[in-house]
């Protein structure tokens, strides 16, 4: 279904907000939440993966999120990324 987000990708290096993400999302129906702790390691799985959408922390151990952004721009375009501050 167009506009639909069925595998979401979190970008996150925070347990605890990792925690409150998928928590916020364990109840909807078809939706697959998957995490990445570091920037490095969240490009790699969101080139490799077949995401709908990128929720991305912008205060990462290897890189800002603006970075990763810039990254999956170039490798993803029609990826949907949210940053989170």
């Amino acid at each position: 279904m167009p506009g639909s987000f069925h595998k979401i990708l979190h970008i996150e290096d925070s347990e605890t907000d990792a925690y409150i993400v998928k928590r916020a999302f364990r109840d909807q129906a078809g939706v697959q939440l998957d995490h990445a702790a570091t920037g490095t390691e969240g490009v790699a799985r969101a080139v490799e993966g077949d995401f709908d959408l990128v929720l991305l922390d912008y205060a990462l151990p290897d890189m800002t999120g603006l970075e990763v952004l810039l990254q999956l721009m170039e490798r993803r375009p029609e990826l949907p990324v949210i940053i989170v501050s």
